[in-house]
């Protein structure tokens, strides 16, 4: 992109920011609230994904791994560590 354009396309986006400020200004302010929304929405759809953390526990659906799963992992891993627990499951 050469500097004439570059420069233009920065004064298109200034314009269109001081648009986007003079609408939501004019809004009542119950819907203030409406246009965080979705302006937050449209921030994550755009934004770069984050990385998901890989563990040994086996993924489901997609290689989505429930923050729930993670969290617990560490307080259930004293009982699964158990002898007892080893005798209950040596069976399956």
């Amino acid at each position: 992109m050469n500097k004439v354009t570059s420069e233009l396309q920065i004064k298109v986006e200034k314009k269109t920011v001081h648009s986007i400020v003079r609408v939501i200004e004019s809004l009542p302010k119950t819907g203030l609230n409406e246009i965080l929304d979705y302006a937050q929405f449209i921030k994550k759809k755009y934004s770069k994904p984050k990385k998901v953390l890989r563990t040994a526990v086996p993924a489901k659906r997609n290689n989505f791994i429930s923050e729930t799963s993670l969290f617990s992992e560490s307080s259930l891993k004293k009982d699964w560590l158990k002898p007892e627990e080893d005798e209950a499951w040596k069976n399956l």
